[in-house]
């Protein structure tokens, strides 16, 4: 009897010390990485950027596809911003936040850029290469909020799969920022704020792997989402489907 009730109770104290290991890692885990998360938030520099009227004016002159496809190759600049060894594991990827506001108080739109301030020298390299003009520097942080006011967000998000091409500049008549800006100047001098923020940070490898794994399927004449069910099929229906495609061939 004693033999069975150790064998009962042995599996039983062995799950129960498994889950609480398990349990305390995560809680352990969850701890650290929030807090360099924390560390890392509080460890950010906004960077307020203008370009003199000079430059303003030179601006207008030219085409708006031109002055983006400049702003395309920042963009892509910004992908070599990334954390190696023990901070890449423990701060995760670094966040970069492009931001446009206009404070509760005035009605001058600002444009700025807040990251790590291990990378604001690189950024503001990166900044005068492709625009020699701007002038960049550290501020305080702005205030679109009104005390007695009334606060409303949103967010946009993709319509269908992140894989699939958007519409771009190439193909807009007309500059979509002014749209923005003509809305923007509209805000009351006193008592409106607001403020559009694109969050950016590196993509792992494993998103990009998803993107051409779909790209290679429909080159081989399947439609995308054939393909893009093919990928996300469970390893055991991908095994049927190779054994069946050895045995019919």
């Amino acid at each position: 009897m004693p033999s069975d009730l150790n064998q009962i109770l042995f599996p039983a104290v062995m799950a129960i010390l498994a889950l609480t290991i398990i349990s305390g890692l995560w809680w352990f885990f969850g701890l650290f990485f929030g807090q360099k998360r924390l560390t890392r938030s509080l460890n950010m520099t906004l960077l307020a950027i203008t370009l003199p009227k000079a430059a303003a004016a030179e601006k207008e002159k030219k085409n708006f596809k031109e002055l983006i496809s400049v702003m395309e190759q920042f963009y892509t600049s910004l992908s070599n911003f990334k954390e190696k060894g023990f901070k890449a594991f423990a701060y995760g990827r670094p966040l970069l936040a492009m931001e446009m506001a206009v404070q509760h108080v005035g009605e001058e739109i600002c444009f700025y850029l807040a990251c790590p301030r291990r990378f604001v020298q690189i950024l503001e390299k990166q900044i005068h290469g492709f625009f020699p003009a701007a002038d960049v520097r550290a501020t305080d942080d702005y205030n679109i909020f009104n005390p007695q006011g009334v606060s409303l967000g949103s967010s946009l998000v993709l319509y269908r799969d992140r894989v699939l091409p958007i519409r771009t500049y190439q193909f807009m008549e007309a500059d979509p920022l002014n749209e923005i800006l003509n809305t923007m100047s509209k805000l009351q001098i006193e008592g409106e704020g607001a403020a559009i923020q694109i969050l950016l940070r590196p993509v792992k490898n494993k998103w990009r792997g998803r993107a051409l794994k779909i790209a290679r399927e429909m080159q081989q004449g399947k439609v995308y989402d054939k393909a893009r069910i093919k990928l996300e099929q469970p390893w055991f229906f991908k095994l049927l489907n190779m054994v069946d495609s050895i045995i019919s061939s």
